[in-house]
């Protein structure tokens, strides 16, 4: 029984995660709902006390049937025993149970002894009877659940992705032109026609890592965030760091892309055997925990400016941006090339703003 109902009290809550946008709302929705749930249950107030109007809620809430469901379980095979002040009238004299009545509700005039099934029928209406009853609406409680889960969870997506809306740029004769490019590059690519690769990516260099140490000052000296950590990553391949939070994962990563501007690094970075020089920093990318781009921005701007910071003074703007829009259809952006970056809340999603 207790089971069962935790199971249903469980689905119940996840499907109302299913129909709430975000969590402001689930979180008032469900303190709403559990406030009816422990009104109705019939331990604060019974059944025969409720609104006639709230008492329909008693077969949707788990809470009231199970308690109802054990009530009926313990005392159905019970009888209770009153005495002392629980007898009325009680004092001095008041010897004569015949003459006595328990206080408890079921109780019988000159009977000390009370039937906890008429205990429970009396004081909150529950009947013995109606034990596999309660139960057995408990579990239909949890296959509609389920089921509601299942299908909510297929056909409502609050946010999906990570994001609720996406602002576009209003196109120009210039973007226009650009996106069908796009547009016809990557239909030619899903058909195997795009024989003309305007941007190679292929790289032959082997990236190792040798005794790298990481200390930082702290006031008592000296911490040791990194200790003779080894490692590679070979061309061609994608290679997952993994390891539990605080591992320090993101500080390697950071060490290795040389954005550390305090502490000491001891240990050896290797390309192809060499140490890196700034090519190596002009030819990766590195993607942070932490977004830097300009909300207001498209895509396309965003790629567009860090071209025309990045690459030599010398190179003609057509080529450059020529460059940005064979990257857009390398990480296959075709689609948000005019997206405005925005937030997460009205902007990219998490994935397309790492991409």
């Amino acid at each position: 029984m207790i089971v069962s109902a935790y199971l249903a009290m469980t689905l119940f809550f996840r499907m109302v995660g299913c129909l709430c946008p975000d969590f402001d709302y689930a979180m008032k929705f469900a303190a709403t709902i559990i406030t009816l749930f422990v009104l109705t249950s019939g331990y604060l107030i019974q059944w025969q006390s409720e609104q006639v109007w709230l008492r329909w809620i008693f077969y949707l809430n788990a809470l009231g049937l199970g308690f109802a469901a054990l009530m009926a379980n313990e005392f159905g095979r019970i009888n209770l025993t009153c005495e002392g002040a629980s007898l009325i009238p009680y004092g001095p004299g008041y010897t004569d149970i015949n003459h006595q009545v328990c206080t408890l509700a079921g109780s019988q005039a000159g009977n000390a002894q009370v039937s906890g099934r008429d205990y429970i029928q009396q004081g909150f209406t529950y009947a013995v009877g109606d034990l596999w009853r309660d139960w057995a609406i408990i579990v239909a409680l949890v296959i509609g659940f389920l089921t509601a889960n299942v299908f909510l969870g297929e056909y409502v997506k609050w946010g999906a992705g990570g994001k609720t809306i996406t602002f576009f740029a209003k196109e120009d004769k210039e973007r226009n032109k650009l996106n069908a490019a796009l547009q016809e590059k990557r239909s030619n690519r899903k058909r195997g026609e795009d024989n003309d690769a305007g941007l190679s990516v292929e790289s032959k260099a082997v990236l190792t890592w040798e005794n790298l140490c990481y200390d930082v000052p702290v006031p008592s000296g000296q911490l040791r965030l990194l200790k003779d950590v080894f490692g590679y990553v070979k061309p061609g391949q994608l290679t997952a760091l993994m390891g539990a939070s605080g591992a320090g994962k993101t500080t390697l990563l950071d060490v290795l892309a040389s954005r550390k501007n305090i502490g000491v690094i001891a240990g050896d970075r290797l390309v192809d055997g060499l140490p890196p020089g700034m090519d190596f920093r002009r030819g990766t990318s590195y993607a942070e925990q932490l977004d830097v781009h300009e909300a207001t921005q498209t895509v396309r701007e965003a790629l567009r400016f860090s071209a025309d910071l990045r690459q030599p003074y010398e190179t003609p703007q057509s080529e450059k941006y020529q460059y940005v829009e064979e990257i857009i259809a390398l990480l296959e952006m075709e689609d948000i090339a005019d997206a405005i970056i925005g937030d997460p809340d009205a902007g990219l999603a998490v994935e397309q703003r790492k991409r």
